[in-house]
């Protein structure tokens, strides 16, 4: 069962780290759409973290906010972005 937590965990906090990415150009797109996802990444990955550092985890948030999601290298470079 840990195993499940630490990566159901670990999947919340790379679906923020998409949407602090992506969520601008969504809600641009859709706000509505937008307007009623936002909070369940946002409460999702708060409750994520909280539980991660209770049970020990070690989730790489860094990694994951710097994770160009389909961005080639120069193009996450020109951003400030990573890799």
């Amino acid at each position: 069962m840990r195993y499940e937590v630490e990566t159901l965990c670990s999947h919340m906090l790379w679906l923020r780290a998409w949407w602090e990415r992506h969520g601008e150009g969504i809600r641009a797109a859709d706000r509505r759409a937008a307007a009623h996802v936002h909070d369940h990444f946002i409460d999702g990955a708060g409750f994520a973290r909280a539980i991660a550092r209770q049970a020990g985890f070690i989730m790489d948030e860094q990694r994951m906010r710097d994770y160009s999601w389909g961005r080639s290298f120069q193009t996450g470079r020109a951003s400030g972005g990573a890799q």
